[in-house]
């Protein structure tokens, strides 16, 4: 980038002394030649501020490049978290589905064993009647 800066600043330079040589050597010309002078003069002028235009547009494209690596990382992370923390509470479901299950499979147990307690308890009953 400095290297760059340099050789516009010399051709900056450059073009200056070439207009003061233009200018001051040849000031006996007819109205044409002056005009082509500074059509030239201009000409210069305009290709600096293109080179400067390029190079900010450069600039710009180097920054935009990097904020979009910097959304990119930034998006592929919100994707990795928001995936993990989906994991998180299917894995969670689960486990309060099987604890709720277990629970549910425990009870449904021990209410077997009391109904065949109190069908033992009723048909001892009847036998005793």
């Amino acid at each position: 980038m400095r290297r760059k800066r340099y050789w516009l600043l010399a051709a900056a330079a450059l073009a200056g002394l070439l207009l003061v040589w233009i200018a001051g050597c040849h000031q006996n010309q007819d109205p044409d030649s002056r005009q082509a002078r500074l059509a030239v003069a201009e000409n210069i002028q305009l290709k600096k501020e293109v080179e400067r235009c390029r190079a900010r547009m450069e600039a710009l494209k180097d920054e935009y490049e990097r904020q979009l690596e910097r959304k990119d990382a930034q998006l592929a992370a919100a994707r990795k978290l928001s995936e993990d923390l989906k994991q998180d509470v299917r894995q969670g479901i689960a486990e309060r589905v099987n604890a709720v299950t277990s629970k549910v499979m425990d009870e449904n147990a021990k209410l077997r064993r009391e109904n065949e307690q109190l069908r033992a308890e009723i048909a001892r009953l009847r036998r005793q009647q």
